[in-house]
């Protein structure tokens, strides 16, 4: 078995590779981390150790948690612009010579480029 200073070693290495896992958008890595990050929490309770070094483990975890947000809203951001881009081209509205506001609608639905 492990004494409480190699488990919280272990799980600080477990959290750095985590950090670039998430950097790296490695999310097969991440499914795979979270069983080892389960036992390793476990094992952490049992052997009690330091707080001053449970307290930086914490603060690598709640960093890797706000990089996983923000990495999530990247994502959802990223699905709506693609999900737009689909969808229908919004109309056109200028003004004619008297100041009234006139829409255009393109035919397709999508705009059209030329060289």
């Amino acid at each position: 078995m492990f004494g409480a200073g190699d488990l919280v070693d272990r799980f600080e290495d477990l959290l750095e590779k985590e950090r670039a896992a998430i950097l790296e958008g490695n999310f097969d890595f991440l499914k795979r981390a979270v069983a080892e990050k389960e036992r390793l929490v476990s094992a952490l309770g049992a052997a009690g150790e330091d707080v001053s070094r449970l307290r930086r483990l914490r603060e690598k975890a709640e960093g890797n948690r706000l990089l996983l947000e923000a990495a999530g809203r990247g994502i959802r951001a990223a699905a709506e612009r693609l999900a737009g881009l689909h969808g229908p081209a919004p109309a056109l509205s200028t003004y004619d010579s008297s100041g009234r506001r006139q829409r255009l609608e393109t035919a397709s639905g999508k705009l059209e480029s030329r060289a």
